[in-house]
């Protein structure tokens, strides 16, 4: 009994020297290298390598195809879904690590430099951390990974994969040079590998000679098996396996089609999928290739590989694509091609893609020329798009487009913003699409409110018993719409019924899924009324207010306050501009918009007859507004440029109504504002010696100096200020006692009573009558109802960009805030610098839109660097007429900090 025990200890003590002595790194005989190969294969490279393709395929079985443009020959995710596969990625990586760590033979960290790697598994573990990384898109460290491959394993068949992957990284970056000469290199190395293959198959056939004795076939032996050592040292090209071909032409066929060189991506994808063994892997090729051919306008090719797609064990979605594309290809006949069509609209298993369908149909409308029809089928195919939103907004973007042709810019904004809310954001035409929305969306909001207001001045317009006549036929009218509508909601549900019953006879009364579920679909209809009430199948049906089709409808009436059976007559005489004051903030609404309508139509649209309609409906307008004399100068401009007779007419109308204005000026002399710009730069020196004097406490000679300006140069830029100064220097002096000082003051009010400085006068005056305490009242008050400006700090070595600012600003604000008025004037706070004021906004809320608006990424193509090189802050128009008496920038500042 102890002899056995002790023999059992003995065998068991061996047994585990053994494997301690396997797990050293530095010997490589056979037991080590066996043990660290085995474990180097089955503890990193297998269990890695299942992660990442149960990852990899996860992502892929989740992936929506877009069948409508050539299908990606290999499936990997944006920067977006990358994310998703971080935590498997990371898994696999780990592993392969620990791999590289405990396995590699000899240890890199005892060797200075390896020469030779004995476990076979580590180069494989390097590649698949390179693949996690690039299926991450760490394409540099990727990059690193397999360059490194290349490099230390020059022997190994990775350097194959390492090649084609690094290809797939320069594809994926944009870099075709690259790719295309990693693809070369791979190349070479599957020639070389065939030639050593080759050599080694036929050697057979080598000529053995005369017969040998046993002593010379000892000798051959010893010198075939150093021949055999010393060609292992040499590292002869291992074997270049039929998965690496395939993967091979399948980058280059990528490649290929990146290029848009087709009949070389069709070349390269016949010979992988002669090396494809899954049969849904050569479907997914078939289908490719049957769109190759398709971009290269040989239909019968391409109707073939359809045909074999059609056939395949593809899945659904990707079979009824080749059907319509197979019908698109094969079939000349438009006729044929509609019965086919039609006949996929009544088969119950195509009710998730009759969007498609109704697509196509859209498009052999417009090759025959009936864009009406062609409408139909696009409205279609967006009210069927349920789960498909990459259908969906192609289909709204199609119908943007063909409104936008047909100048119907209205309705073409609304297809545009319909797309947008269904396009992804990582779509290449996103900010295109979003860009043209926005720009249209400006086009909109003017014409509703020019229609609305043209249409509330028409019914105030009419006298007492015509308007009541009006409000009765427009009262009816909604009465009978809303009528309508609701039978029309009620024949929808029903017909939405008959079509799930239908469904639900072919798919089971058991049905799980919420669409074939009558009772899930019931509850859900019924939550939607609960909420939203019934709702028109439209775009924007969450919006409450919209506008109505006949223009005498638009009255301010909210609906979602006010219902269709409690409207009275009274109720929509609440929403007419009866008053003066309404009316005439009614005409101004309208005035603002038509001309933003017109330069929408001449700048952003170039449709110049739209343009001089709008202005010319301002001229005959014959209200006094702001905006009648640009609207006659873009008049003047337009006829100018085509070297009209009518330029003189507006130039004379611009000349007799606007005689002193810049514009006039400008027409007179091209070189106004120049000269104008010039002589405001002269008086700004000019005032800066006032405010120099004023500073050495010259006081009386300040008040001379004002005095010289005040009498002598009243279009002097900084008038204004002149008063203050010599108010200020005069109180300095204490000649003539507290009250003289008033006088300047007064004489300010009594020339500009509105200005900044006008209004700082009079309060000052007013408090000082008041008997309070001046320095106490100029401090600086939050509001947040006040108006608002904002400023732009311009430091004295910036001054020379003073013009390039303002205009940068006129931009913006002509893109972002188009029609609201809001005018940049420059002016001095100190002698240290000048402020641009951007000017004015109703309240804090409407001043702090643009603020966000003006420190936007966006607006950075309008402003530069603007908003980050410059100082600006917001200010009530009574803090700002504080701040130019105190001059003192540093003590708003800190005012700003605290308070906004």
């Amino acid at each position: 009994m102890f002899k056995t025990f002790k023999l059992t200890y003995t065998v068991i003590t061996i047994f585990a020297l053994l494997i301690i002595n396997a797990c050293s790194t530095e010997k490589d005989a056979a037991l080590n290298v066996g043990y660290h190969n085995m474990t180097a294969r089955f503890n990193g490279y297998f269990n890695a390598g299942e992660i990442i393709n149960q990852s990899a395929s996860s992502f892929r079985n989740k992936y929506k195809e877009d069948y409508t443009q050539i299908l990606a020959l290999e499936v990997y995710p944006n920067e977006k879904e990358a994310s998703e596969l971080f935590p498997d990625m990371d898994k696999a990586i780990e592993k392969c690590s620990k791999v590289i760590y405990r396995h590699s033979m000899p240890d890199p960290n005892v060797v200075s430099r390896k020469k030779d790697e004995y476990c076979r598994w580590i180069d494989d573990n390097w590649f698949l951390i390179g693949k996690a990384h690039f299926y991450k898109r760490e394409f540099d460290k990727a990059e690193e990974k397999f360059k490194y491959i290349i490099k230390e394993y020059n022997h190994a068949a990775t350097k194959y994969a390492a090649k084609i992957w690094l290809a797939k990284i320069y594809i994926e970056q944009g870099d075709y040079s690259k790719a295309n000469l990693q693809l070369i290199s791979a190349e070479n190395d599957m020639k070389l590998a065939a030639e050593e293959e080759k050599e080694g198959m036929f050697s057979f056939l080598k000529k053995s000679g005369p017969k040998k004795n046993k002593y010379q076939r000892a000798r051959e032996k010893r010198e075939k098996k150093k021949k055999k050592k010393e060609k292992k040292e040499e590292h002869a090209p291992e074997k270049f396996t039929d998965d690496l071909k395939k993967d091979y032409e399948l980058t280059l066929a990528n490649l290929s089609i990146k290029q848009e060189n087709y009949p070389k991506a069709i070349t390269q994808l016949e010979k992988a999928i002669t090396l494809t063994k899954k049969r849904k892997e050569r479907a997914r090729y078939e289908y490719i290739l049957g769109q190759l051919y398709q971009q290269l306008g040989k239909n019968a090719a391409a109707s073939s590989h359809f045909n074999r797609v059609i056939n395949s064990n593809a899945i659904y979605e990707m079979r009824f694509y080749a059907k319509i594309n197979k019908a698109l290809t094969a079939n000349s006949n438009p006729t044929e091609l509609r019965k086919d069509l039609n006949k996929m609209l009544k088969d119950e298993k195509n009710l998730e893609y009759r969007d498609q369908v109704y697509f196509v149909l859209a498009d052999i409308d417009l090759r025959e020329g009936n864009r009406a029809a062609a409408i139909v089928n696009l409205t279609k195919s967006a009210q069927f798009s349920v789960n498909n939103d990459k259908q969906k907004a192609k289909s709204y973007l199609k119908l943007a487009d063909m409104h936008f042709e047909d100048k119907l810019y209205i309705k073409s904004q609304k297809y545009y913003d319909s797309c947008v809310t269904v396009l992804p954001k990582e779509h290449e035409d996103y900010s295109r699409i979003e860009n043209k929305a926005k720009s249209l969306s400006s086009l909109v909001e003017n014409y509703e409110v020019y229609s609305k207001e043209d249409s509330l001045q028409a019914l105030v317009s009419l006298s007492e018993k015509d308007l009541e006549k009006e409000l009765k036929n427009i009262l009816k009218d909604i009465q009978e719409k809303a009528r309508i509508k609701k039978i029309t909601e009620k024949l929808k549900l029903e017909e939405q019924q008959r079509r799930l019953s239908a469904v639900n006879t072919v798919n089971g009364e058991g049905s799980k899924w919420y669409f074939y579920n009558q009772k899930s679909l019931a509850k859900g209809y019924n939550d939607f009324k609960l909420n939203w009430s019934s709702r028109e199948l439209e775009d924007d049906w969450r919006r409450s207010n919209k506008q109505q089709s006949n223009e005498f409808k638009e009255l301010a009436v909210d609906s979602t306050v006010v219902s269709v059976d409690s409207l009275t007559i009274d109720i929509l005489m609440e929403g007419l501009p009866l008053s003066d004051e309404a009316l005439s903030k009614s005409k101004d609404d309208q005035m603002v918009a038509m001309y933003n309508l017109g330069m929408i139509y001449k700048n952003q649209l170039s449709e110049e007859k739209e343009a001089i309609d709008y202005f010319q409906k301002i001229l005959r307008k014959n209200y006094p507004h702001e905006k009648v004399l640009p609207a006659a100068y873009q008049l003047y401009l337009i006829e100018k440029l085509k070297g009209s007779s009518k330029q003189k007419e507006y130039e004379n109308y611009i000349k007799t109504n606007f005689p002193n204005s810049d514009i006039a000026n400008l027409i007179s002399n091209p070189s106004y504002f120049e000269e104008k710009e010039r002589i405001e730069q002269e008086d700004l020196l000019t005032y800066k010696k006032a405010l120099n004097l004023y500073e050495l406490q010259q006081y009386v000679a300040t008040i001379t100096y004002c005095n010289n300006i005040i009498f002598n140069d009243q279009d002097n830029k900084y008038l204004n200020k002149y008063y203050i100064l010599k108010a200020k220097a005069i109180s300095k002096t204490g000649i003539g006692g507290a009250t003289a000082a008033i006088a300047p003051l007064e004489d300010l009010i009594a020339l500009s009573p509105d200005s900044p400085e006008g209004i700082y006068a009079a309060n000052y005056i007013n408090q000082t009558n008041n008997g309070d305490d001046v320095q106490e009242k100029l401090k600086y008050k939050p509001s947040l109802t006040e108006p608002h400006y904002l400023i732009v700090l311009i430091p004295e070595d910036k001054e020379n960009l003073l013009n390039e600012v303002k205009i940068k600003i006129s931009n913006f604000n002509a893109s972002y805030f188009n029609g609201d008025g809001i005018k940049i004037i420059s002016t001095l706070i100190d002698e240290t610098g000048q402020v641009i004021l951007v000017k004015q906004f109703d309240n804090y809320a409407k001043a702090e839109v643009y603020k966000n608006a003006f420190t936007s990424i966006p607006a950075k193509s309008l402003l530069n660097n603007i908003a980050s090189d410059y100082t600006y802050y917001l200010i009530t128009k009574p803090n700002f007429s504080i701040l130019q008496s105190t001059k003192n920038m540093e003590e708003y500042n800190t005012f700003y900090l605290e308070n906004y």
